[in-house]
Parts: C-alpha cells; sequence; structure tokens
C-alpha cells in the first residue's frame, strides 16, 4: 500500500505532459518507407516518405513530407485497414495515417542527386512543426 501514493504522482506527472501537446492528425493517399543503399550495398539511411495525389495535377502524387527513421518505432504500424505513423515532438503528436504503404529500396536519393532541381522554393513538410519552424 506505500506504492500508491507514488504511483499516483507519477500517473499524474506524465499525464500532465501528455496534456501539455498538442495532437495533430493528417490523412495522406500513400505512406512509403524508403531505404537509401551507400554504394558498398550496404543501408544507409531509412525515411519515411507521405504522398498525396493532387487533384489539380491530374491526380499526380506530390511528396508532402518525410521523416528520417531513427528507431523501430518510427516505422509504419497497421491499424485497422489503414497504415499510421506516430510522431512525438516536444509540443506536439503528430499522428500520419495512410490507406496503403509502400516499401522502396534505392541507391539514388533525388535530394543528393540534384538538390539544385529537387525542390524549387520551400515545399511544406507536414512532418515539420511548422509554429516551431517560424521561431
Amino acid at each position: 500500500m506505500a506504492r500508491m501514493p507514488f504511483l499516483v504522482f507519477v500517473s499524474a506527472c506524465f499525464h500532465g505532459l501528455e496534456s501539455d501537446r498538442v495532437v495533430q492528425r493528417v490523412d495522406v493517399d500513400i505512406l512509403e518507407v524508403n531505404t537509401i543503399y551507400d554504394q558498398h550495398c550496404k543501408p544507409s539511411f531509412v525515411q519515411v516518405i507521405a504522398w498525396k495525389y493532387m487533384v489539380e495535377d491530374n491526380y499526380r502524387p506530390h511528396n508532402v513530407g518525410w521523416r528520417m527513421v531513427w528507431k523501430p518505432e518510427d516505422h509504419p504500424v497497421r491499424v485497422g485497414n489503414s497504415w499510421s505513423v506516430t510522431i512525438f515532438e516536444a509540443k506536439r503528436v503528430l499522428k500520419v495515417a495512410a490507406p496503403y504503404l509502400r516499401r522502396t529500396w534505392t541507391q539514388v536519393d533525388p535530394e543528393r542527386v540534384d538538390s539544385r532541381d529537387w525542390w524549387r522554393g520551400n515545399p511544406p513538410n507536414i512532418f515539420q512543426d511548422q509554429a516551431t519552424e517560424a521561431q
């Protein structure tokens, strides 16, 4: 019974931290797990890329954000009939969901090959906190 006050204290601390975060949900059309290999065919890094079909561009998929995968928890998981990835940041929790998951393996990263033509301007990245970026 002596542990009960300690557990209530710990629970209250964690509840307070979680309630300060803003939970944001974003729906996209495809989540892609892309593994980049180096010239020696060893995995260099893994990234999650979010794609959305744009009506104004004849339903071509557009990259609306990407995020590096640093630990196994960063990989998308199956939730019902869709795939979801949850990103925990200091002031928000971002939940990105898509009906489809695509896995790709490449040795060429477009950003490394020719960064001048990859993006003209600054495209929005749903994985970045826009409020934090402005500060």
